[in-house]
């Protein structure tokens, strides 16, 4: 392979690395703490853009790390990916069936970090701020084995995405700084706490934040999605767990609705129970795929410390039917 084209003049944006960047908790926490391991530190921020919730709360966030950090040091590139109808200009047609999910979005989000990295330089590095629980995202029910977990930033997944990446003369590095832990670890762990903490609210965890204006209730996190429920473990980890749900789970008629088990809203916070109270053999770490040699031990460490997160958030605050179910699998 011939590599990366070289350029007669710059081509990048000055920046010493590339984060990505969702306007969620995990890269807000990124963000804050690239910023403040190194006062020189600039950063370009990779967005994907879609309108609706998570952007407004990445553009939020954005103008409060520009206000904090300086505009000098922040940039920001916000993307829109969709799969591409057929078109004349295309060099292979497109088979008839479309792809109508957003499982491949997260690979053309790595890829356009990969390219703004190589534009810049071939040592620039990628950062993907991920905590480790949901990087190796073991199953929590034997259900969701195969395409119903997430691989987005499992070890593996990303050994071999580097690998790729290489093979076509990309080598710039891509690292995780929380792959080895918990998002509760991550917030307490904060360079600059304070501001993580006055930021926290803005940020949107929720996999889909505009659902709840089809039941009249208030946009964002939703509360009871997988990543909302692991958002509320994490704060309340460092005991900031106040903000504003659109379901919360410990509100007796909230609850009720979720643990109804015709209720498609419920389906992760049931999973959740069923997963995190479980008696569970070390080597469920490796349904979602191998992994490092001689990390093992590690990552099953990081798994068993998130799962207790969530049994201390849910143990804090059940109530009601919620509450009995607790009880039934102590």
């Amino acid at each position: 392979m011939a590599g990366v084209p070289t350029a007669g003049r710059p081509i990048g944006l000055d920046v010493d690395g590339i984060c990505l960047f969702s306007g969620g908790l995990d890269s807000l926490c990124g963000v804050i703490d690239l910023l403040e391991e190194d006062s020189e530190r600039r950063l370009c921020l990779l967005s994907h853009h879609e309108g609706g919730q998570a952007s407004s709360a990445q553009q939020l966030l954005l103008d409060e790390l520009n206000a904090h950090y300086g505009g000098e040091r922040i940039a920001s590139r916000r993307l829109y990916l969709r799969p591409a109808p057929a078109n004349s200009h295309q060099a292979r047609s497109l088979p008839r069936p479309r792809e109508n999910t957003t499982r491949s979005r997260s690979l053309l989000f790595l890829s356009a970090a990969l390219a703004l990295a190589a534009a810049e330089g071939s040592k620039t590095p990628v950062y993907v701020p991920e905590n480790g629980f949901i990087g190796i995202n073991v199953p929590l029910t034997r259900s969701r084995v195969g395409s119903a977990s997430t691989r987005t930033t499992h070890p593996h997944f990303m050994h071999q995405l580097g690998t790729a990446a290489t093979a076509v003369g990309v080598s710039n590095p891509v690292y995780n700084p929380y792959r080895l832990r918990t998002k509760g670890e991550m917030l307490a762990e904060s360079r600059n706490i304070e501001l993580l903490r006055r930021l926290a609210p803005l940020s949107i965890s929720c996999s889909h934040p505009e659902t709840a204006r089809y039941v009249g209730r208030k946009q964002g996190n939703c509360g009871y999605c997988f990543p909302c429920l692991i958002r509320r473990a994490s704060l309340a980890h460092v005991r900031w767990d106040n903000d504003e749900y659109a379901y919360d789970v410990f509100a007796e008629e909230d609850c009720t609705i979720l643990l109804n088990r015709r209720s498609r809203r419920g389906a992760d916070l049931r999973a959740v129970m069923a997963g995190a109270f479980a008696d569970r053999p070390d080597r469920d770490v490796l349904r979602n795929g191998p992994l490092p040699q001689g990390e093992r031990a590690a990552f099953t460490g990081v798994w068993r410390r998130g799962l207790a997160e969530l049994r201390a958030w849910l143990a804090s605050g059940a109530c009601g039917a919620l509450a009995e179910l607790l009880e039934s699998r102590s």
